[in-house]
């Protein structure tokens, strides 16, 4: 039996009015499906969306045959405003003199060290701000002279001269370069590696790290034989100066494995100067004094003409001459003012290289001490001891210990401590 097709045509799509569509309202397309002839066509149309809500709601729809429920979204709390943190422009970070003084007279500092480097310095050190309009925060001067000779004097002691005599090259300028194509880390390792080998420090190993903070940079003293010291974020971009503040930092390690140590932070980081300088590595300390009609920055606690001095000290005791190796003009002025004094240490009274104003004083003074009203001495470093037989005494000019001879005029005199032979005319 055969079977017979029946075409279909489909329906006309439904009309709708038209009219304009509602602000709350939109059409959307109608979806029109179309049966065979025996079947009804039906049209449908989906409902309207709900109207937008003003608050932030999350819509979910079920099935059609469930309501549509709308769930409220918990907001976030607010973010916390960010906190402000410190900016440092420049050569920041290294203390200033006066910043330095300010932060040590609040007792800060224990067993970590800083250098003065604030520009130390890091005054980097290990200092208040490194850097300040010209003059204004760089102390110059010697105002520490007393305990820059006492700490000369506290190193032969502690040292002895033959073991100081072993420290007769300074490090050199190249050993310390550092360019701006060199690796980072493993630069401040080598530089790091040239202080430890100077300072006979075999067996200590520098982990050096760089971080924001306002000095120079710090070491942890502990007991070895690794040290870690943090340098200024600064020295990153201002590679010139990691030297300087390392040469600081292991000198900090050096004396703490001596055991020597003066009672106060201030005193301790003049002490630490004062022995990089003698030793052969602050040279570099005082080559990071710069100023310009701008900035100045120094690292370190000594004042500029404070490491003349003790370089200049050196250089007489060594005859070596520090001077080409100063990149700085200001660090060069500095060191021959230093050396005028130290020079001047050595023409004293009764020492025979006194000038002729200095004999006429101490000649004045000699006779008031043999008279039976002696009247107070009229100035100068020395000082007359009664008793038969007569005798002065006077601090050696290298290592400031004090000498005492008799006074019987011209004689030859050793210094027990630095064993230098002195001329006096007593």
């Amino acid at each position: 039996m055969g079977v017979t097709r029946v075409g279909f045509q489909p329906a006309p799509p439904a009309q709708l009015p038209s009219r304009a569509p509602s602000p709350a309202t939109v059409p959307r397309d109608l979806t029109t499906t179309s049966g065979p002839r025996d079947l009804p066509t039906a049209s449908t149309r989906a409902p309207a969306p709900p109207p937008p809500s003003p608050r932030d709601l999350t819509t979910t729809s079920g099935p059609r045959d469930l309501p549509t429920a709308t769930v409220p979204r918990a907001l976030p709390p607010p973010p916390d405003p960010p906190r402000p943190r410190p900016t440092t422009s420049g050569p920041r970070g290294l203390p200033t003199a006066a910043a330095n003084d300010r932060k040590l007279e609040a007792g800060q500092g224990a067993r970590r060290t800083r250098s003065g480097h604030t520009a130390d310095e890091r005054r980097t050190t290990a200092r208040g701000d490194g850097v300040a309009a010209p003059g204004s925060d760089i102390e110059h001067g010697y105002p520490h002279l007393d305990t820059v000779r006492a700490a000369i004097t506290a190193l032969y002691r502690r040292l002895s001269r033959d073991t100081v005599d072993t420290f007769g090259l300074s490090v050199l300028p190249g050993d310390v370069a550092f360019s701006d194509q060199d690796d980072l880390y493993l630069g401040v390792q080598r530089v790091a590696r040239v202080m430890v080998q100077h300072l006979r420090l075999p067996d200590a190993r520098m982990i050096v790290s760089f971080r924001e903070m306002r000095h120079a940079g710090n070491v942890e003293l502990a007991a070895g034989p690794e040290y870690f010291i943090e340098l200024n974020s600064r020295f990153k971009t201002h590679r010139r100066d990691i030297g300087a503040a390392l040469a600081h930092e292991v000198t900090h390690v050096y004396l703490h494995r001596l055991g020597l140590s003066f009672p106060g932070t201030r005193d301790n980081e003049i002490l630490t100067d004062t022995t990089a300088a003698y030793l052969g590595t602050g040279w570099l300390l005082l080559d990071a004094y710069r100023q310009d009609s701008l900035t100045s920055q120094k690292l370190g606690y000594l004042t500029p003409e404070e490491f003349g001095y003790v370089l200049a000290k050196r250089a007489l005791l060594f005859d070596e001459d520090p001077s080409p190796w100063f990149t700085s003009p200001q660090a060069y002025e500095a060191y021959t003012r230093g050396l005028e004094l130290a020079r001047r240490d050595q023409s004293h009274p009764p020492l025979a290289a006194a000038g002729w104003t200095g004999r006429r004083r101490y000649a004045k003074d000699r006779r008031s001490a043999r008279s039976d009203h002696p009247s107070p001495a009229t100035g100068g470093d020395y000082a007359f001891d009664d008793g038969p037989p007569l005798s002065v005494s006077f601090p050696c000019p290298t290592c400031r210990q004090r000498i005492r001879v008799p006074v019987r005029g011209r004689l030859r005199a050793r210094c027990g401590l630095c064993r230098t032979v002195l001329e006096c005319d007593t």
